[in-house]
């Protein structure tokens, strides 16, 4: 809009005005003069649209400007919270800054400052009364991993029958969402490992050890171990995988004469090292 002004500003004053000369000169000016219409007739409908989307925007409810500075405002609060709250959860995370990359990812242990809470009750406990607190709280489970296909993840459910067998048709009943209670609890065994440190420390082995991990197939196994550590994925002792039928044990055959069931066998973790 300013750039208009100066122009036809300009303009009017290079016009060779008539007024004192001969009538000869009044052709030359009437020609400059429609030229200056033109342009200014060109320009004008641009300073319309410029004006009718100053007023568009504008809101002339006070009621309504009001409320828009104090969204604002919250907006500037709540930007500000979060990033305080950010840089708080960097400054304690897990995995300290410089373990990187694959370092991070091999990094089983790090060997940094660590509170070691002596004044924690649970930890005034025995080494031998903390490790079977442990091993009950977060061992001996049957964790299913189902690969999602369409989401590319693993949906995984846990049950707890004896050495490892599936608790039967009962298991699909107690298949919840994430963080909903089931007949163990509603706590995921890998939130152990996120308590602290020394939680972690002392409930990795256990976890990894202790439980059963049941696979659809070798396939998935593979597509598993890029999930975890590799050092974790060393420590796992007990897998089982499917072999041939894809139905559960409880489920009978299309003639219901016998049972078909799949064949599941036990890994230990030299097989397992070599499968990786």
């Amino acid at each position: 809009m300013k750039k208009g002004k100066i122009l036809g500003f300009h303009m009017l004053r290079d016009l060779n005005w008539p007024f004192g000369q001969g009538f000869h000169a009044w052709g030359s000016f009437l020609v400059k003069l429609v030229v200056l219409f033109v342009v200014l007739v060109c320009l004008s409908p641009i300073f319309i649209i410029m004006a009718l989307s100053r007023l568009r925007k504008a809101d002339w409810n006070p009621v309504s400007r009001y409320h828009k500075q104090k969204r604002r405002e919250r907006l500037e609060q709540v930007g500000k919270e979060w990033e305080e709250g950010r840089n708080a959860r960097n400054q304690r995370r897990i995995f300290p800054n410089i373990l990187e990359g694959r370092e991070r990812q091999n990094g089983l242990s790090w060997n940094g400052e660590v509170d070691k809470q002596d004044k924690n009750l649970l930890y005034q406990l025995p080494r031998e009364v903390r490790d079977m607190i442990w091993k009950e709280a977060t061992g001996e489970y049957l964790a299913h991993f189902t690969w999602l296909e369409a989401c590319r993840r693993f949906d995984v459910s846990r049950c707890k029958g004896e050495n490892g067998n599936c608790i039967g048709s009962a298991c699909h009943g107690v298949r919840k969402g994430k963080g909903a209670k089931d007949m163990w609890g509603n706590v995921d065994l890998l939130s152990y490992l996120l308590v602290c440190r020394k939680m972690y420390e002392e409930t990795l082995l256990i976890i990894y050890r202790e439980n059963y991990f049941q696979f659809r197939s070798v396939v998935h196994i593979l597509r598993f171990s890029p999930t975890i550590p590799l050092q974790q994925m060393f420590i796992i002792q007990k897998a089982q995988w499917e072999q041939f039928s894809r139905s559960q044990p409880w489920d009978a055959s299309p003639d219901e004469n016998s049972l078909m069931y799949r064949t599941f066998h036990d890994a230990r973790a030299w097989t397992m090292n070599a499968i990786v």
